[in-house]
């Protein structure tokens, strides 16, 4: 009976003594969401845990001070020491296991466990002075293998995998994005500074995602701060920016942001009534988390841009003695999202938008040309995405989207050319006002990523859309109805190994107003995609071989009699291959090298006849390549980290200075070449106009050279804010960088057009920019 008392005594001390603690343990990324499958380790116990088996993980323990480990596919090792003194809850933050290249980093094996491939770009994957003229999320995305350019350095537009620019759809927080650029597609919308992360896909792309015929590519805002207030200054070489961020409350958060070109004050010189490119936009954010797994955030994005010049016969083709160009645009998208994740994984997303779009332009050419457009066009969105991730081998995502739009435009064009007859003759005389226009689009969705068995996945998915346009007393589109499935494959056949396979059909509705305007007749393009590849990686390296077809129909084309039509065909298929040196934490190197081949043609199958003002440069029921098709794309970018060491102790004053050597190279582009040309002299009864006709060759018979371009950048940790120290002001980190764009001054040729001086005939090279001096500093608080 003692000793079964005294056993008694032990364990009741040891309840209330030797195990006096309970530690809950939670790990969370960076965006404050529980991160399932982290393995936690407690050093002093020998103990290893997994939430897997739940988001908190539970452990009695003595007081004392434990060295928890904290990690996870995809994530950087987290080592934390706690001292316990009673029960405790311990939340451990881990960041994405990033590897830098050169301009961005990229997550690692970001879609294990999925059938589908995705690029993933994260707010810390990017660094903080990005590009050099304006920050662009955009152009880090045109380094990604499978995505070509125009050749432009000046230029954010993608041409990924065969596809033009217009066919690559954009969501932002949710909220689908038709054109997000600005300036005729030089920049996009996307500031580096307030976005966290960036999803591209290039090929067979997920059932969520709808009317993207090429590629798609979703954008999520980052949350204010949570900690404290804080903020930071920009100053790139053309705008001057102030961002905001911090807590409200325990729970709550905002992020101001606001941007302004600041050049063109400068450039201007004192022009009267001339406005070179401008712009400013800015965002404003709100969140509240209810808990860890529950949010809800308001956003409001605004931008305006414009610009107004003058003209001369130097600057335009060779029908034109002078104009104007003036124009003004006005962006608003506002969001509302609210997050609910279960204890068992499961996640439910509601959203609701509201865009608004105004666009005026004039633009007057001698006596040929006067066009004005002004236009308004506002939507609302609708949406529900559900994610059910709690199934052992099934991860199941169900939604529903519906857009209403509603849109005026007043148009008001003539327009005159020299015809093949040698008249003087008007081709548009558009005097319209279309007060309501409106466009209905819903679509909804079902996908299912099934583990047949251990490592192997099956993916199948199913979006259904509807579609429908009203122009005015009789006109209007009828509906349009669509179903586009998915199925894809992938095996990962061991730990850094994995081969995949997908296929699936897209469409793109015509929610272009203008086009709609000129025949609302026309039906959706189409296509047909699929993907397949391989890729490998581990700790040190990256690795991946994939090649891609897709198929499109139903392309919209110029059309004499009807303006457009949907009588065009393309062809594309093609590969890239991607091989990267991962960085390492205190890392002196790492780069990557890419090389894409793409080969994409199209044919026109049907269309009106030729007249004697207009006819046709494209040909008929021929194939041809299509003017923004790069066959070839290589870069490589080698970026050199300085680490204080020993070896070389008088150069330590360079610690984390950065130096990144950028290479791309492309192959040239087809064009059209002019062989010939008559003349007229015009006049309107006081001044005469000299005009042209110009005859061309055969279409895109000619390429432009190919294209190199070598470009270097300095980075550093201070800048001329580093001065603030020396009044006292310690609390901020800064950063400067200087580029050195075309590093050899090579001339890249973009395109040719073609005019007339002093009665020949000229061939004019539209060249990229030569070498470029550029810099730019940024100070955080």
């Amino acid at each position: 009976m003692k000793k079964l008392l005294f056993a008694l005594l032990v364990i009741g001390l040891a309840k209330t003594g030797l195990f006096s603690a309970v530690l809950k343990i939670h790990v969370f990324d960076n965006k404050n969401q529980p991160v399932h499958n982290a393995a936690v380790s407690i050093v002093e116990l020998n103990r290893l845990f997994n939430t897997s088996d739940g988001p908190e993980i539970t452990v009695e323990v003595t007081n004392g001070v434990y060295t928890l480990i904290a990690a996870a596919e995809g994530y950087y090792k987290k080592k934390q020491s706690v001292a316990v003194n009673g029960d405790r809850t311990i939340d451990i933050v881990i960041t994405g296991g990033t590897y830098n290249l050169g301009e961005i980093t990229v997550f690692g094996k970001a879609n294990k466990g999925e059938a589908i491939s995705k690029t993933k770009v994260s707010e810390g994957q990017i660094k903080e002075v990005t590009q050099g003229f304006v920050n662009d999320v955009v152009k880090t995305l045109q380094m990604m293998p499978g995505v070509a350019t125009s050749g432009s350095t000046f230029d954010s537009r993608m041409y990924i995998q065969g596809g033009t620019f217009w066919e690559t759809i954009s969501s932002f927080d949710n909220i689908i994005v038709i054109t997000p650029f600005r300036w005729g597609g030089r920049i996009s919308i996307f500031n580096p500074n307030w976005v966290n992360e960036i999803e591209l896909y290039t090929a067979a792309f997920p059932s969520i995602y709808g009317q993207g015929l090429s590629g798609v590519i979703d954008v999520k805002s980052k949350d204010g701060k949570t900690n404290a207030i804080g903020g930071l200054f920009d100053l790139s070489a053309a705008t001057m920016e102030f961002m905001l961020e911090g807590p409200l409350g325990p729970n709550d958060t905002f992020l101001i942001n606001l941007r302004r070109t600041f050049y063109d004050f400068i450039a201007n010189g004192g022009q009267a009534g001339v406005q070179y490119p401008y712009f400013w936009d800015g965002l404003l954010k709100y969140s509240h988390m209810f808990n860890p797994n529950e949010k809800l955030s308001f956003d409001v994005f605004g931008s305006a841009e414009g610009m107004k010049v003058t003209l001369s016969a130097s600057d335009v083709d060779p029908n034109m003695a002078g104009g104007n160009f003036e124009y003004l645009t006005y962006i608003l998208i506002a969001s509302c999202n609210y997050y609910s994740k279960s204890e068992l994984g499961d996640e439910l997303i509601l959203t609701g938008g509201f865009t608004y779009n105004r666009q005026d332009l004039n633009y007057n050419q001698d006596i040929a040309t006067q066009f004005k457009i002004l236009g308004d066009q506002y939507s609302g969105q609708l949406g529900l995405n559900y994610y059910i991730n709690s199934l052992e081998r099934n991860r199941i995502k169900l939604g529903f989207v519906t857009i209403g739009y509603k849109a005026r435009l007043e148009s008001d064009i003539d327009q005159y050319v020299l015809d093949y007859a040698m008249n003087w003759t008007n081709i548009a005389n558009v005097h319209n006002v279309n007060d309501n226009i409106y466009i209905l689009y819903s679509s909804a969705y079902a996908m299912d990523g099934i583990e047949l068995f251990d490592n192997f996945i099956i993916q199948a998915g199913v979006r259904g859309e509807v579609f429908k346009a009203y122009i005015a007393d009789g006109q209007e589109t009828g509906w349009m109805y669509n179903i586009n499935p998915l199925v894809g494959l992938k095996l990962e056949f061991t730990k850094y190994w994995d081969v995949f396979v997908r296929a699936s059909k897209a469409n793109q509705f015509p929610f272009n107003v203008n086009n709609l305007l000129f025949n609302y007749n026309i039906k959706d393009e189409r296509n047909y995609q699929a993907i397949a590849g391989i890729d490998f990686e581990n700790k040190e390296l990256c690795f991946r071989l994939e090649g891609f077809y897709k198929s499109y129909n139903n392309i919209v084309e110029q059309d004499i009699a009807s303006q457009l039509n949907n009588n065009g065909l393309r062809e594309a298929f093609g590969f890239d291959v991607y091989l990267q040196k991962k960085a390492e934490p205190n890392g002196w190197f790492n780069g990557w090298v890419s090389y894409t081949y793409i080969n994409a043609i199209e044919k026109i199958t049907n269309r009106s006849p030729e007249t004697l003002a207009q006819q046709y440069k494209s040909p008929l029921d021929e194939w041809f390549v299509p003017d923004y098709v790069r066959n070839h794309t290589a870069s490589a970018i080698v970026e050199f980290t300085y680490r204080t060491n020993d070896t070389t102790p008088g150069l330590n004053f360079m610690k984390d200075w950065k130096i990144s050597l950028d290479v791309r190279v492309m192959s040239g582009k087809p064009y059209t070449p002019a062989t010939n040309f008559s003349q007229l002299a015009i006049t309107n009864g006081t001044d005469v106009y000299q005009k042209f006709l110009l005859y061309y060759g055969k279409f895109n018979s000619e390429w432009t050279a190919p294209q190199i371009n070598i470009s270097l950048k300095i980075s550093f940790p201070y800048s001329l804010f580093s001065l603030l120290e020396l009044f006292g002001v310690k609390n901020f980190e800064t950063s400067s960088y200087f580029s050195f764009g075309n590093l050899l001054n090579w001339e890249n040729v973009v395109d040719y057009s073609y005019t007339v001086k002093d009665g020949a005939l000229q061939k004019v090279a539209i060249k990229d920019l030569g070498f470029t001096f550029l810099g730019g500093m940024q100070i955080k608080f």
